[in-house]
């Protein structure tokens, strides 16, 4: 799985197995997958787990990020 922005463009594409899914910075967001307990890449069509590098980058590029954090005390 790769994630590339394209600032100029303001768009990001998702590679999934060789399949590109390409949107909109402001259209894609950033959720989190709790029983796996990482961020995931929501686009269009194409969704996939996704580090928290990537999830940084792009939130900075414009992406929304409503993403939950899951530390529990104890």
């Amino acid at each position: 799985m790769t994630v590339e922005i394209d600032s100029g463009a303001a768009t990001c594409t998702l590679v999934i197995d060789q399949r590109r899914v390409v949107g909109a910075l402001n259209q894609a967001r950033i959720t989190t997958d709790p029983r796996a307990r990482m961020s995931v890449l929501e686009l269009r069509d194409g969704k996939a787990h996704i580090t928290e590098v990537d999830a940084q980058r792009l939130v900075a590029a414009g992406v929304k990020d409503e993403r939950r954090n899951l530390v529990a005390d104890g």
